[in-house]
């Protein structure tokens, strides 16, 4: 079974470090993930630095990285597991 990370960021700091985590084990420069979501190597360093981006950005930079974005209540309980995880 494959290990996949999961991250949980509170702030834009975070999300974008997770972001630059994944990109960078994916081998891509910043302007190559850049160039495959459709902006800007400026864009990605201000949203790897959690500086603001469009939202539009943000969900194709997500995708790229093959991640999803969740929006959970604080003190819910969250339970992640593979997909091909035994029942």
């Amino acid at each position: 079974m494959t290990q996949t990370n999961w991250f949980r960021s509170r702030t834009p700091a975070s999300l974008g470090s997770a972001i630059k985590e994944l990109r960078e084990a994916a081998g891509e420069t910043q302007a190559q993930f850049a160039r495959a979501i459709g902006s800007s190597r400026a864009t990605v360093s201000r949203l790897e630095r959690g500086e603001s981006v469009t939202s539009d950005v943000l969900f194709h930079a997500l995708a790229r990285v093959r991640h999803e974005f969740a929006v959970i209540p604080r003190g819910s309980r969250l339970r992640v597991e593979a997909a091909d995880a035994p029942n």
